[in-house]
């Protein structure tokens, strides 16, 4: 019995894999298997599509970066798109989605994967992961996530089935079973444990603690407002 649906499985890699050995140079268009089988060599930019059959690397990509695996870049500019794992070694601008894992040297729009999102710098929109979310500089960002969220700095807002982390303070909100800011927090806290080195806001949980507030720990509601150092 004949399966036409079976065959664009076989003949998109098998086209790819030919156009790659042959080395063949496609304005705009670069294919791959995995390097050095790929149309154009790591170190060239691509302004287009890239789609790999395995794994792609390229410099600079504007436009869409598709790997059925992975794919990889120095920059990445537009929809970044791959079955297992997404890594923009540089600046990040636009979509970069994967099944697994994604990361960003910095990140400016979204980034999503079924198990981590890690931002490395600076990073600007929104992070999205089954299990973690980490973004290291300062940035307006919101991240959610079905584990953990990690910053070092908050600016945003961030949302956990289980814990939220600002590794030095910040302005936003934490959303969590446990939230903890180890500084400077001008926002609010809503879980069952919050945690904040000083105050400038709202905790509401079971145990809210806060160094700037007369009781160290209070529970339901604790409301702190303070004139706190300016964020840098």
């Amino acid at each position: 019995m004949s399966r036409p649906h079976v065959l664009p499985l076989v003949a998109i890699p098998l086209f790819i894999l030919m156009a790659a050995v042959a080395g063949c140079s496609i304005p705009g268009l670069q294919l791959a298997l995995f390097p050095p089988f790929q149309s154009a060599s790591s170190d060239e930019d691509v302004t287009g599509l890239r789609l790999s059959a395995i794994y792609g690397s390229s410099h600079d990509v504007q436009g869409v970066d598709l790997g059925l695996l992975g794919n990889e870049s120095e920059s990445d500019t537009g929809l970044m798109l791959s079955g297992l794992y997404s890594h923009c070694r540089g600046s990040m601008g636009g979509l970069q989605l994967s099944g697994l894992w994604s990361r960003a040297g910095e990140l400016d729009g979204l980034q999503a994967s079924g198990l981590v999102s890690r931002s490395k710098g600076r990073t600007s929109g929104v992070q999205l992961s089954g299990i973690g979310n980490y973004a290291a500089a300062h940035g307006l960002a919101v991240q959610v996530a079905g584990v953990v969220n990690h910053c070092d700095s908050l600016r945003g807002g961030q949302v956990a089935a289980i814990a939220n982390v600002a590794e030095f303070g910040g302005k936003g909100a934490q959303v969590g079973l446990v939230n903890a800011c180890k500084g400077f927090l001008s926002g609010v806290q809503v879980g069952l444990v919050n945690s904040a080195d000083n105050l400038n806001g709202v905790q509401i949980g079971v145990i809210n603690r806060t160094h700037s507030a007369w009781l160290p720990v209070v529970p339901i509601l604790n409301i702190r407002f303070a004139d706190l150092p300016p964020l840098e």
